[in-house]
């Protein structure tokens, strides 16, 4: 038995260096161990290269907490904020300063994604909440309006799928769509 995981261990080992053992240059940004790019890979460096906008996919999940104060019935304004971590921007903070209308569960607002180093994604949302007292699943569809640093001009749509507690106020989500930076 002790031979037969010796040898597993050493077709890993194999496995491994041989992987390893790839040449690449270190120089070439483009370079793929153990072949070529793909259609569309290639075509996205063309794009970075020429100053395109280039299509990211975008996913993250977040936790926080929302606070609701009533306005005029029936609406109120709802802010939320939370951390997370999604991909192309790393830990966030995200804060959705936005209003609901309670009569036709549907919300209109702002979204702001802060990176860890200070650049900010920006978009503009509608979303729509079913009611399950007291959790409230919330699907808001966003639409890229700009950013700051790295997203400066930033342009792309996502989706966030959000579940609150009403009767804790705390609130968690994940996001998912693309983006697209020059």
């Amino acid at each position: 038995m002790k031979n037969v995981h010796l040898a597993a261990i050493g077709v890993v080992i194999c496995a491994l260096c041989a992987a390893c053992s790839q040449s690449v240059s270190p120089t070439s940004p483009t370079a793929v161990p153990g072949g070529s790019l793909t259609g569309a890979s290639s075509q996205a460096l063309a794009d970075a290269r020429s100053g395109a906008a280039v299509a990211l996919p975008l996913q993250g999940q977040f936790e926080g907490t929302a606070t609701v104060t009533p306005l005029d019935p029936p609406f109120a304004q709802v802010v939320v904020s939370a951390t997370g971590q999604a991909s192309h921007l790393g830990r966030f903070t995200l804060s959705i300063p936005h209003v609901v209308n309670f009569a036709t569960r549907s919300a209109t607002g702002t979204m702001t994604l802060t990176a860890a180093n200070g650049d900010t994604l920006t978009a503009s949302f509608t979303g729509q909440s079913q009611i399950a007292d007291p959790l409230v699943t919330i699907v808001e569809t966003a639409t890229v309006t700009g950013g700051t640093g790295r997203f400066a001009d930033a342009s792309g749509s996502f989706t966030v799928n959000r579940l609150f507690n009403r009767a804790t106020g705390a609130t968690e989500g994940t996001l998912e769509g693309t983006i697209s930076a020059h």
